[in-house]
């Protein structure tokens, strides 16, 4: 063991005398692990560690003198990035953590600072949009930039804006079209514009307005198909035509189901048409029997009778 341990320290030695001293420091810790308590060993390991702490030093002293430039130019993110891996090599180095502190800070600086400018420009091409009256854009450009920054003040009122200036131009743009019978279209206008600007109490309103009048001519409509209806129902009973009285009755009944006077004319038609048809049967039976007698007056031998 003693000379296992002699011929180890001289190993460290020689290492560090060719300057190999990260081996010599693996060579120490081994031997480490069996003589603990060496003081030789353990003082060959502390000069080791100075020796490798002071080399570095004076590399590390050389690459922030190289990064005088970068904080002339403001390049806080690089400087920060070198700060970070040459701290690793002299741990605890006053200037180091004294200049990567001040770095950081510029760099968070820098990026609110960066921040605010892309804001100011998102904000000024949306106002510059709705300038020019390009109110859908705006609302496109306002939505992606509310995605990335929920809640931004100034960006949801111009989002707020351009939604409203839009249907306001949507509406005049369909004026003619608001004021016809083209309930469809309408509603399906309104609804579109719903969709886009949920908040409006105008477009509901103008919904609502809408409904209203398409129910009123629809009455209006029912009312004046009944009438025409039941005036040429009239003329087909007078002419005793009780067929196509029922056919039209049945007509006018799915649309106005509860006419008590189509209902009552039904009833009446369809007890006539009966009677009809069987004064039909009868007279066509009267015509048979005057038929047959004629023919057997004609002919009494071509008829057997048993």
């Amino acid at each position: 063991m003693a000379d296992e341990k002699k011929e180890g320290i001289l190993q460290v030695e020689a290492l560090i005398n060719e300057g190999n001293l990260k081996e010599a420091y693996s060579v120490c810790n081994k031997l480490l692990l069996n003589f603990p308590e060496n003081g030789k060993i353990r003082s060959l390991q502390k000069k080791i560690e100075k020796t490798v702490y002071e080399q570095n030093l004076k590399i590390v002293k050389s690459e922030l003198d190289t990064l005088k430039p970068l904080w002339k130019e403001k390049r806080y993110k690089e400087i920060v990035e070198k700060l970070e891996s040459l701290k690793s090599y002299v741990p605890g180095y006053g200037p180091i953590e004294k200049d990567l502190f001040k770095a950081k800070k510029l760099y968070r600086d820098q990026l609110i600072e960066g921040q605010k400018l892309a804001v100011d420009d998102y904000v000024k091409n949306i106002e510059k949009l709705i300038a020019e009256n390009k109110f859908q854009e705006a609302i496109v450009e306002s939505k992606k930039f509310l995605a990335k920054i929920p809640g931004h003040e100034k960006v949801a009122l111009l989002e707020k804006k351009a939604k409203d200036l839009f249907v306001v131009q949507k509406l005049k743009e369909n004026e003619f079209l608001l004021k016809s019978d083209k309930f469809d279209e309408i509603e399906a206008l309104l609804k579109e514009l719903i969709a886009v600007n949920p908040e409006s109490g105008k477009l509901k309103l103008l919904l609502e307005k809408a409904s209203k009048r398409q129910t009123v001519a629809l009455s209006y409509e029912k009312k004046d198909f009944v009438f025409q209806s039941f005036e040429h129902i009239k003329i087909l009973a007078q002419k005793k035509k009780w067929e196509k009285t029922i056919d039209a009755l049945i007509e006018l009944l799915k649309v106005d189901p509860g006419n008590m006077n189509a209902l009552e004319l039904l009833d009446k038609a369809r007890r006539k048409f009966d009677r009809q048809l069987t004064g039909e049967v009868i007279e066509k039976i009267f015509e048979l029997q005057k038929k047959f007698k004629a023919q057997k007056l004609k002919n009494p031998q071509s008829f057997i009778k048993l």
